[in-house]
């Protein structure tokens, strides 16, 4: 299989999942729609974590043991079996079940989100630099494709075709079963998958190798810019119910932003210093969050807070992750992809319970303050790098 079809299979892989995914921010609204409140919710999803950490941590042991083309498609079918579960779980309320089909949900998405960028990065050359940052553009830009698709289909299902969410979990596994049977296809006899390496240290020596890589610094950026996505996407539904606005105007131009800049900005943002395009993707970000202030007001402040949110974050995490490939050595690459999407789950799958709780006890508009603060950390973070690490790294290089 040549290299385009490689990345095309992973597109189409990435897409289908993250629709199923996408299905999922329902459930806060269907928990509260059986007598519990995001807190619940926000418990449900921090066990994903578990499951994350779990094949994450592994999962460079698993592909030096099995090869990489066998591991690439368990994700995708971790995650089947996770939104299955939910299935058939949700029949009959069973609260033990609902964690058992997030931890595997969660080991799954936890999975496909690492060894995808790896199997892009296998098409590629490692001195390629522009083209990987653009790629990995293109293929995160169909996670939010797919969950942009999925507000669409819950409200088709829900308010015009008058069926039940449990329909809604048996699309979604048909989806990621859909993922799971394109990914083993693209890795039946793929020649760039055979080639993929990863480093052969213990877990332990390899984490303090990689904690060596100026990466590091872009590991804490993506783990602030994924408490900002988690909080703002998964907990909208309830939002927008509370304030009785309408979440599909969010979701709709979240993901229409969201994909249209990395289609159509990624190649010119790729020519632009990223020590410029980064800090400023940040600040919309930040200033996105704090339209949700206004979204009561009029659906065009809401339209315009989820524009610059899918805007800046789309932007910006594809450039953290090509930075975070760039500053590591090339044999701790696939090893720092691995850590950059744990850092990237801890944050997504565990912040949503903090989220609720602040969203519960006090308001929402104490929780859109504390994103804010939080992305003023990650724009201090991004500034701090270009501006003191990187200079100093230079120095040590000319030396």
């Amino acid at each position: 299989m040549n290299h385009n079809m490689t990345r095309i299979g992973l597109y189409i892989e990435r897409f289908g999942t993250s629709l199923a995914m996408g299905i999922f921010f329902v459930l806060p609204l269907h928990f509260k729609s059986l007598g519990w409140d995001e807190t619940f919710f926000g418990q449900v999803y921090a066990v994903g974590a578990i499951g994350t950490i779990f094949t994450i941590v592994l999962s460079a042991k698993l592909i030096r043991q099995f090869g990489f083309g066998k591991v690439a498609p368990l994700g995708s079918l971790l995650y089947t079996i996770g939104c299955l579960l939910y299935f058939i779980f949700d029949r009959s309320h069973n609260i033990y079940g609902y964690y058992l089909a997030s931890l595997l949900q969660g080991a799954g998405w936890g999975l496909t989100f690492t060894v995808g960028p790896i199997g892009i990065a296998s098409t590629l050359s490692e001195q390629d630099d522009t083209n990987r940052a653009y790629y990995f553009i293109l293929h995160s830009a169909y996670t939010a494709l797919g969950a942009g698709v999925a507000s669409v289909v819950i409200r088709l299902f829900t308010d015009y075709l008058g069926l039940k969410v449990e329909h809604l979990f048996i699309l979604a596994t048909l989806s990621t079963a859909m993922s799971c049977l394109v990914s083993a296809r693209v890795a039946w006899k793929n020649e760039s998958y055979k080639k993929v390496q990863v480093s052969d240290l213990s877990v332990g020596s390899e984490l303090l190798s990689v904690l060596r890589q100026p990466s590091i610094y872009f590991f804490a950026m993506i783990f602030f810019g994924a408490c900002i996505y988690t909080a703002v996407i998964t907990l909208q539904m309830t939002f927008a119910a509370l304030k009785q606005i309408d979440y599909i105007v969010f979701y709709g131009f979240y993901s229409l932003a969201i994909v249209l800049a990395r289609f159509i900005f990624s190649k010119t943002l790729s020519k632009i210093a990223v020590e410029k395009s980064l800090p400023f993707l940040i600040l919309l970000l930040t200033i996105g969050v704090g339209f949700l202030f206004l979204a009561v007001y009029s659906p065009i402040f809401y339209a315009l807070s989820a524009s610059l949110l899918g805007a800046g974050y789309g932007l910006a995490y594809s450039l953290v992750q090509g930075e975070a490939v760039r500053y590591a050595q090339p044999i701790l690459r696939p090893a720092v992809l691995v850590y950059f999407s744990l850092c990237y789950f801890l944050g997504v799958y565990l912040f949503p319970y903090f989220a609720a709780l602040i969203a519960t006890k006090f308001s929402y508009e104490t929780l859109w303050f504390a994103l804010i603060l939080i992305g003023l950390l990650y724009f201090s973070v991004a500034v701090y790098f270009y501006k003191v690490v990187r200079k100093n790294l230079e120095l040590t290089r000319s030396i």
